[in-house]
């Protein structure tokens, strides 16, 4: 075609080149544009390697020159977009500085070399010698484009929500006076514009937001690690640059320029689709055959759990185990700020993410401020181009989705529940039945069942970062070699709140059993603080009713004290809620309180324990006689680990 266009436009006495281009300038030009990026492609991969492959050099110039004898003048404009968007993309990946060099200098070369091309072709367009300035300005006066585009607003501005039909011609029918004027004119001659005469704005709309979505396509190979794909998503978008500049001067993405547009577009994103699911170390898109990824693969993983703090350290025998099963693997945690401690020290964690919630910031801290941190946050995460995150919680969970979509993993790991909105999002679903009651450690470690991961869970593991300042509070109180008993008296639910009186009660009677000391764990804050309240008030009743015992009173301001504090324990005493789970993750034997709470499904996994929970639900009418009593028999079987709930 550009052989026959160059031969043939300069065939015969004053023969214009534009009555023998195929289908005209304008349909020219465009194709050039389309297929420029992928030809540039072809010769920086199969060129340099494969002598044979040597006569595609002369397949640019050929585009050019024929190009260039159209004389059109958007074609250069197009082209100087198209090409510094794929080759500045491909020099900030290149890895040689020789490499990035060399694209530079294109860049440039390709900028000058259609910057003098458009110079002359609006020369030659002039018709006579002129200075660059009179020319610009004779066609802004005598081009009817101008004039076209200003109706063409005004059409779409009466018609906003209907537009005139569909079809290009739709607007020289609904339109006939300005045919008249200008012939050829029969279409806004602008992308953007024709969408809007056709469907109104909600077009404009649609359309902007289809050519978004192919971006982000492309967007998305070219932050990817293998150098082919990476050139594959710089040539899509060198293609979607390119097209939508030589549109907006004329409208050809239709017809054979559309089918054209969206088979470079479905070909390019089905061949990188096709390689990725074929290359070793990747993950499995859903329902790839070969069932789970291979157990050596090199994945990247990120777990996402943003609920309490117990909810938190039941998810740490699932990293455990994935860690087990994927060595090589990179796992990372996404987790809020307050939680952070149950998991870092973590050594089958690779790193951990925080987000602060809203109601968590600090006071004078505005909300603007909360939210920028998180996009940010959102950014870097998509950066490490994860191959599956997991939503690791019981259930389904329409707030940790919304995170990990943000993320884009190539595929999403999570429970499923029908007829909830959003569920479609989840790529590797696993639906959400019990066959019976269980605990959430089982529960949530069925997310790996796709992973080919089953059996019983491991223990629950956390690393405290700050035990030797806890040991050396025991020694300066004398208490570091003797037997000493954790108390934690704060819960959350007032079902679980064990009386102060109470507390002293026991605490007085294991010492005269026992000759124990103890820590005295509690929230600090006033029990009045709106936003934070604490225990200050019970925890100091509680240490007035124990004069002259060896009581080591260990406020948790931060959680990662509170870990460290419970690390230095034998065992220990609370009720349900954070500090059970994290001393149960450091192995420490348990005499827990249960008000209103699911036993079942919270009691202390993989240590020994005794459970009290009353038939009224309420944690206020255990006696400390019977709390005595279960952790009697709790020294007794400190040996093993139930599997399940004992109940004193």
């Amino acid at each position: 075609m550009s052989v026959a266009a160059i031969v043939l436009g300069r065939a015969g006495d004053n023969a214009s080149p534009v009555r023998y281009v195929y289908a005209g300038v304008g349909s020219y030009t465009t194709f050039v544009v389309a297929v420029f990026p992928f030809a540039v492609l072809v010769l920086l991969r199969m060129v340099p390697r494969r002598l044979p492959y040597a006569p595609l050099w002369l397949l640019l110039p050929l585009l050019l020159v024929a190009a260039y004898l159209t004389y059109n003048r958007a074609f250069w404009i197009a082209l100087a977009g198209s090409s510094l968007a794929l080759l500045t993309l491909l020099a900030m990946r290149a890895r040689a500085s020789r490499k990035r060099i060399l694209l530079v200098a294109s860049i440039v070369s390709i900028v000058a070399l259609s910057s003098v091309a458009f110079y002359e072709v609006l020369m030659y367009r002039a018709g006579m010698p002129a200075h660059f300035a009179s020319v610009l300005e004779q066609i802004t006066t005598s081009d009817g484009r101008l004039q076209l585009w200003q109706f063409a607003v005004r059409q779409i501005s009466e018609h906003p929500w209907t537009g005139t039909g569909f079809g290009q011609r739709s607007f020289g029918y609904a339109h006939p006076e300005m045919l008249p004027v200008q012939p050829d004119l029969w279409h806004p001659h602008n992308m953007l514009l024709s969408h809007g005469v056709q469907m109104g704005v909600p077009g404009i709309i649609a359309f902007g937001l289809l050519i978004l979505a192919v971006l982000r396509e492309f967007w998305r190979l070219y932050t990817d690690a293998d150098s082919e794909l990476r050139e594959l998503g710089a040539v899509g978008v060198a293609l979607v640059v390119g097209v939508l500049i030589k549109n907006m001067t004329d409208s050809f993405l239709y017809r054979e320029h559309a089918l054209l547009f969206w088979s470079l577009v479905g070909m390019t994103l089905g061949y990188a689709r096709h390689k990725q699911r074929r290359m070793p170390n990747r993950a499995p898109a859903p329902g790839d055959a070969g069932g789970a990824p291979d157990a050596g693969a090199a994945l990247k993983f990120l777990v996402i759990r943003r609920d309490n703090i117990g909810d938190l350290v039941c998810t740490t025998p699932l990293v455990h185990a994935l860690r087990g099963r994927y060595p090589r693997g990179r796992i990372c945690f996404l987790v809020n700020s307050y939680n952070r401690p149950v998991v870092e020290n973590n050594p089958d964690i690779d790193a951990v993410y925080d987000y602060t919630k809203a109601k968590h910031r600090d006071r004078g801290e505005s909300l603007l401020g909360v939210y920028w941190r998180r996009m940010r946050l959102m950014h870097a995460l998509r950066r490490e181009r994860f191959d599956y995150a997991i939503i690791a919680g019981a259930h389904f969970l329409p707030r940790a989705l919304g995170l990990a979509r943000a993320v884009r993993p190539r595929h999403i790991v999570g429970f499923t529940e029908p007829g909830r909105r959003g569920v479609g999002h989840i790529g590797v679903g696993v639906p959400y039945t019990l066959p019976h009651p269980m605990h959430e450690v089982e529960d949530v470690f069925r997310l790996l069942r796709p992973f080919g991961i089953e059996g019983p869970p491991p223990p629950m593991r956390v690393h405290p970062a700050a035990a030797a300042a806890a040991e050396a509070a025991l020694a300066a109180r004398g208490l570091a070699r003797t037997h000493v008993i954790g108390v934690h008296v704060s819960a959350r639910k007032t079902s679980n709140r064990w009386p102060a009186e109470r507390f002293v009660a026991l605490i007085r009677a294991l010492h005269r059993r026992y000759g124990a000391s103890f820590m005295l764990f509690w929230s600090p804050g006033s029990a009045s603080n709106p936003r934070h309240p604490g225990d200050d008030e019970k925890a100091q009743a509680i240490l007035a009713g124990l004069q002259g015992l060896p009581v080591l009173p260990f406020a948790t301001e931060q959680l990662d004290r509170l870990m460290a504090g419970l690390a230095c324990c034998h065992q220990v005493i609370c009720s349900d809620g954070g500090a059970l789970h994290i001393a149960a993750a450091l192995g420490k034997p348990i005499v827990c309180f249960f008000g209103k709470s699911d036993a079942t499904r919270w009691y202390p996994w993989g240590v020994p324990h005794q459970l009290l929970q009353p038939e009224s639900n309420e944690v206020g009418d255990i006696e400390p006689a019977q709390a005595e009593a279960a952790f009697v028999k709790l020294l007794a079987r400190s040996e093993a680990v139930a599997p399940s709930p004992v109940r004193a």
